[in-house]
């Protein structure tokens, strides 16, 4: 596996006179590229709980209803529950009605002011079958600042009722001792490719076009490639940019 210093002796080969660092330099546009192909709406992305390998929990208070997420999650795709286990009180629903019945005794989005024209929406998730809670309100991480949701009504007091499946945060390549997030051979096939476009995106005074070259032709290939074999989804993934 080429490394982040590797792919770096590359590029200052094929681009002569350029300095690895500095807001202009080889290192920023790998580390553009890098984000832009890993930051992507893929199953190869989802984070899962390393002790139990299934969808890690959120833990809720009744009468909150924003929760920032894991300081790993880069953008948030459903808040779920569990089928025929919290799943029980919404399993003989036809619509998205929760009532007023609960998990252990604990009212569960109690009144929930919702269209009763609206079927509920099943997901399965690595063999297991999970109802996605509708109306959840979403922000991607920013910056210096954590993904969060919002509830629009009270998700009550639950420890193991809600389950999130969320799309982990690409690292920031700000030193060449950074590890790639994306294996060989993509980092050669895509990875390397997508940064000379946006290199010579500015050598040419066409980075606009470059990016947008990387978002039409070499982010798709990658992130097919990412999405191939079997990864327990029972959907396709939706890829909603950069």
């Amino acid at each position: 596996m080429a490394s982040t210093a590797e792919l770096l002796v590359i590029l200052q080969e094929q681009f002569k006179g350029w300095n690895i660092n500095g807001p202009r330099g080889l290192l920023h546009y790998l580390d553009t590229a890098h984000r832009i192909l890993c930051q992507t709406e893929s199953a190869n992305r989802v984070v899962f709980d390393s002790s139990t390998g299934l969808l890690p929990y959120l833990v809720t208070t009744a009468g909150t209803f924003t929760y920032n997420l894991p300081s790993d999650c880069w953008k948030l795709g459903d808040v779920l529950v569990e089928i025929g286990v919290n799943g029980s009180l919404f399993d003989n629903l036809s619509y998205y009605r929760y009532g007023t019945g609960g998990v252990g005794g604990t009212a569960l989005m109690t009144g929930f002011r919702i269209s009763s024209t609206r079927k509920l929406e099943h997901v399965t998730i690595s063999g297991i079958g999970y109802i996605r809670v509708p109306h959840i309100r979403s922000f991607p991480a920013g910056e210096s600042t954590l993904a969060k949701l919002i509830f629009t009504d009270d998700p009550g007091t639950t420890t193991t009722c809600y389950n999130i499946r969320y799309y982990k945060k690409c690292a920031e390549l700000v030193s060449d001792s950074i590890p790639l997030e994306i294996e060989p051979p993509n980092d050669e096939l895509y990875l390397l490719p997508a940064t000379c476009k946006l290199i010579e995106g500015v050598q040419h005074g066409n980075y606009l076009e470059a990016r947008t070259e990387i978002l039409k032709n070499i982010k798709p290939l990658y992130w097919k490639e990412c999405n191939s074999g079997e990864q327990g989804f029972d959907y396709d993934a939706e890829d909603r940019g950069f």
